[in-house]
């Protein structure tokens, strides 16, 4: 009755337009992939060639990049997921474009973070 799967799609829609315009800013993230509401940030060190900002299997010392950026969506008060190079979202099926917008603003200040590393 509340239409949760065409919202995900419709708010899935929304999220992949508002990170399309964070790629524009951030050199760092490489690629966004999502199926409705549940996706990943890829963050990159190098967008044309792809390289991870870590690693697969990641070892501590190559995660400190990616730590930090974890750290900073955290003390901003946004609790996700981040493994290796990836940012994971996945809001509830109820969330709003504000929401939404909120939650990436957020993601947007930390990922400065992993700009600074781009080569």
């Amino acid at each position: 009755e509340d239409n949760l799967l065409e919202r995900a799609n419709e708010m899935g829609r929304y999220m992949e337009e508002k990170v399309e315009e964070l790629k524009k800013i951030h050199p760092s993230i490489g690629d966004f992939r999502n199926t409705g509401l549940l996706g990943c940030i890829e963050i990159v060190k190098n967008r044309d060639t792809k390289e991870p900002m870590a690693p697969f299997n990641a070892k501590p010392d190559e995660m400190v990049v990616m730590n930090k950026v974890a750290a900073k969506i955290k003390e901003l008060g946004l609790y996700t997921f981040v493994k290796w190079n990836y940012i994971f979202v996945a809001p509830p099926l109820i969330v709003t474009k504000e929401q939404i917008d909120e939650g990436l603003a957020i993601i947007s200040e930390a990922i400065k973070i992993a700009d600074q590393e781009v080569i």
